[in-house]
């Protein structure tokens, strides 16, 4: 699957999620009349949404800077190919863990 793919199906969320509450207003259903376990369910479902959409956000940030510090390290390659490598730091992995997603 390709990145615009991807972004494509992320796209798509928001919409879905807006359009939601029109139909729930549509079909005369309010949230009021909803049962306790359907209300939880969908703002149970609203708010993993919300962290996985930010879990997104913040590697494709974070790749976005890791991408800036290599072209950096390259520019230094092609300019002074003799000279970088004392002054090339190591991009540290920061914002990824083993847990992400689970609550604790």
């Amino acid at each position: 699957m390709s990145l615009l793919r991807i972004r494509q199906c992320l796209d798509l969320l928001p919409v879905i999620n807006k359009a939601f509450p029109k139909l729930v207003v549509d079909i005369d259903c309010p949230i009021s009349k909803w049962e306790d376990a359907s209300a939880e369910g969908y703002l149970k479902y609203s708010l993993n949404l919300l962290e996985f959409l930010n879990s997104i956000s913040s590697s494709l940030s974070y790749l976005g800077q890791a991408r800036l510090a290599l072209s950096h390290a390259l520019s230094l390659v092609e300019n002074s190919p003799s000279l970088p490598t004392g002054r090339l730091k190591a991009i540290q992995p920061s914002g990824f863990s083993k847990d992400c997603g689970r609550r604790k």
